[in-house]
């Protein structure tokens, strides 16, 4: 056997098994001592990192260092095998290398591999947690790694993100997602079946499900597999991952037999086509592809690292060119903000019309970006209403996004077909391009239906809950409607909620016999609690005025009943705002987003975006008194 072919061997165990852990293992001497080591994240003793700080006046971008080892053995102290640390210093990006509970760590886990790679996303969320006090950019995070940890760096790249906004721990409701990913000799399949037919002899993978060896995890598949689509990167990619460069060591040859089947390029080579037909960016390099590449040293996945993270980004919290506005230059009625974790920016969607104060054109809808609600960017278009075979006609209004299943929807409410309807827009990215979902109108022709949003049941069943409007029954609904998984289509008649008179605070407009309900959106609170906001008319003060209502589920689901508040939750004293939604910012707080003033009988077009901070007190919410978020 060749020089060369022994060292990658032996370094193929080396990531593989590890070493003896009977002695800690030192970073090598060209790895600079850490600013923070031994930095706690999570209960079990291997549930710590180090911290490398880059000097900087802004915000740096962070690469986390993920080991290898197969799950079952080394340490963050290998950092220098994935990436030059000192390089990536000297280039503005600071680093972090983890450790995670090994196989042997994780008897009472099931799967084992939920161990590591759930420890390992633990780490990258406390990561974003100490962005304040460690000066990190929080939307610029890569992940570097080999084999065992590059497959783990693929599964946090593809799977949904585990942030979870209503946690009470702060380090629980960061994104878990990272923007780039550069790997050596990953895994990019956990799946028995797939492994054989790209390498027929695959040895691999079995003891992530607790299988003693490979011929057992083939024969046992079936059984595990919910497992496997919830581990295996292959089974998680979806339009929206980030990008991805992976490096082998020697060139693919799908279906033939390897000399390390463990980290062959085959594994590479069977993402890359997967992502191609998805349209993501999944880069595999090799001996011979490109040419000039002939082996793998930590400076091809230093360099793009540093290409892909270090690139000059203007804060958005300065008022610089990119973010000229602030919310008081926005006209938006039913303003709607969306909050995208990946990429750590806020995303508001008004109707064009109300940029060019008249709600009547036909100008789509537009979007204003934000990286810290404060500053704002100018508009740019995602929706232009198609001009043939679309029922839908001007105007358009009270465009309510979310993220489903991976997919953008746009619940938005348009004129035609002689009265006003629903339709859902989809879209890959936030910023759009939005299209038609489904052939048709989402609500029944003959109802003067608006402001539609969706929720999905505890049970998985699709909802668009939506208004009926007062101009058609008087006394205006609140209606649930069963929608298809994909949300093309109703799959059932529309069920009432409840009528706008039922709720106490609600007083006749704008006749005596007359009831409106606007802009319903729905929230679980953190004990479980499903409420729903709600605007119409109250009487305060001498005078009419929007307010914002809440109702709680007794059933805990969208089919109630609903139990309606005595007092509005804003408005009451006559403050005129509503149509409102609500958002957890990217720090974990719970906001109401409105339009104030509504009524405007002198036609100035004042309305412009509120924002109020709330809190969950009981089954309620409550205003705290405080805007939000606050300036610095």
């Amino acid at each position: 056997m060749h020089k060369t072919q022994l060292a990658i061997a032996a370094f193929c165990l080396f990531l593989c098994f590890g070493t003896s852990q009977a002695e800690p293992e030192r970073y090598e001497a060209n790895v600079p001592k850490p600013t923070f080591s031994e930095v706690s994240y999570g209960p079990h003793r291997r549930n710590v990192l180090d911290f490398w700080k880059a000097k900087s006046d802004e915000p740096t971008p962070l690469v986390l260092i993920i080991h290898g080892g197969g799950w079952q053995g080394g340490s963050k102290e290998r950092a220098n095998l994935f990436v030059d640390v000192q390089t990536l210093l000297n280039a503005g990006i600071s680093v972090a290398a983890t450790n995670y509970r090994l196989m042997s760590h994780a008897q009472n886990v099931t799967p084992p591999i939920k161990a590591p790679m759930h420890d390992s996303a633990r780490a990258l969320q406390f990561l974003r947690s100490k962005a304040a006090d460690w000066n990190i950019d929080i939307a610029r995070v890569g992940l570097a790694g080999a084999s065992a940890g590059g497959c783990t760096s693929l599964w946090l790249a593809y799977h949904d993100d585990l942030a979870d906004p209503e946690s009470e721990d702060p380090v629980a409701r960061q994104s878990s997602k990272p923007q780039h990913v550069a790997v050596r000799g990953a895994q990019t399949t956990l799946d028995p079946e797939q492994m054989e037919k790209w390498t027929p002899n695959s040895l691999y993978g079995g003891h992530a499900f607790g299988k003693k060896d490979f011929a057992t995890f083939l024969a046992e598949r079936e059984s595990i597999l919910p497992w496997i689509s919830e581990y295996s990167p292959y089974a998680l990619v979806g339009k929206d991952a980030p990008p991805v460069v992976i490096f082998y060591d020697s060139p693919p040859a799908m279906g033939k037999e390897q000399e390390d089947p463990t980290h062959t390029a085959n594994f590479g080579v069977g993402l890359q086509q997967r992502c191609r037909e998805l349209g993501v960016e999944c880069v595999v390099v090799y001996p011979g592809a490109p040419a000039s590449y002939t082996g793998f040293t930590t400076k091809h996945s230093t360099e793009y690292l540093i290409g892909k993270l270090a690139s000059p980004k203007k804060s958005a919290s300065t008022q610089d060119g990119d973010y000229p506005l602030s919310l008081a230059d926005i006209r938006a009625r039913e303003p709607l903000i969306f909050g995208d974790r990946e990429s750590q920016t806020y995303y508001l969607y008004a109707q064009g019309g109300n940029r060019a104060l008249n709600d009547e054109a036909d100008l789509g809808v537009e979007v204003y970006c934000s990286r810290d609600l404060v500053r704002w960017s100018e508009p740019k278009p995602v929706f232009e209403r198609p001009k043939q075979g679309f029922w839908g006609k001007p105007a358009i209004w009270a465009p309510d996004v979310h993220k489903l299943d991976g997919v953008y929807y746009m619940f938005a409410s348009f004129n035609g077909r002689g009265g006003r309807g629903m339709q859902i827009l989809r879209a890959e990215k936030p910023d759009g391009p939005f299209v038609v979902n489904g052939e048709h109108a989402n609500t029944p022709p003959e109802q003067r239906a608006l402001d539609g949003t969706p929720w999905i049941d505890t049970d998985g069943t699709h909802w668009m809950v939506y208004c009926h409007e007062w101009s058609q029954i008087k006394d205006g609904g609140v209606l649930a409607l069963r929608m298809s998984k994909d949300w093309s289509r109703p799959i059932d008649e529309p069920l009432t909620l409840f009528h706008a008179s039922q709720a106490p605070w609600v007083h006749p407009y704008p006749r005596s016999d007359t009831y409106v309900t606007d802009g319903t959106f729905l929230h679980r609170m953190k004990n479980g609690t499903l409420v729903m906001i709600w605007s119409s008319f109250v009487s305060a003060k001498g005078k009419k005025g929007y307010a914002i209502g809440q109702a709680v589920s007794e059933s805990g689901t969208v089919v109630g009943p609903w139990r309606h508040a005595e007092t509005p939750l804003f408005g009451g004293q006559g403050e005129d705002g509503g149509h409102a939604m609500l958002l957890r910012d990217f720090a974990g707080n719970l906001l109401l987003v409105f339009h104030q003033p509504n009524i405007d009988p002198e036609d100035l077009k004042p309305e412009r975006p509120q924002i109020l901070r709330l809190e969950e007190a009981g089954n309620t919410l409550m205003m705290d008194g405080r805007w939000a978020p606050q300036t610095n």
